[in-house]
């Protein structure tokens, strides 16, 4: 099924998109790029732990447990420092931060482990998978709820 849009609502869209990225879509489009950047890094990281811990006979669950806490720290602290720049309510978002990155372990854990045990993958497409999956999620949750941007009469906790 094809949906066809007439001259007019192709130029209506169009204006609405340019209108969109000029109010929001370079500072989104920024951010997306360096939690891209930063995610790349920590991704390679992350699976560089899993598979060493997994070649040292660690099992599966434990081994994506410790290198997916790995990458939630580093990553926190990148993204706060380098990608969204917040200094303020440190605490809450590092709380935001854990709440969603447990939530993200244990969906990742499940699904390394089906893809292994259950599908017969290898180890690192297995893990490079999960990360692929669950990238846009993660981050689609951290800005929205750990790196959102408060208002200036909300209490501050700065560190």
């Amino acid at each position: 099924m094809k949906i066809r849009l007439t001259k007019e609502e192709k130029h209506q869209l169009k204006e609405s998109l340019k209108t969109h990225i000029k109010q929001h879509g370079k500072k989104e489009v920024l951010h997306a790029f360096r939690y891209l950047i930063l995610s790349t890094l920590w991704a390679i990281v992350d699976c560089v732990i899993f598979l060493t811990l997994t070649s040292l006979s660690l099992p599966i669950i434990p081994s994506n447990i410790i290198s997916d806490i790995w990458g939630m720290i580093t990553s926190f602290s990148l993204n706060l420092k380098r990608n969204f720049k917040h200094n303020d309510h440190v605490k809450l978002r590092f709380l935001s931060y854990v709440i969603i990155s447990l939530t993200w372990t244990a969906i990742s854990t499940g699904l390394v482990y089906f893809f292994i045990e259950w599908l017969g993958m290898q180890k690192a497409i297995a893990k490079m998978l999960q990360i692929i999956i669950m990238a846009i999620p993660l981050y689609i949750a951290n800005r929205v709820l750990t790196f959102k941007t408060f208002s200036s009469n909300q209490k501050t906790d700065k560190v």
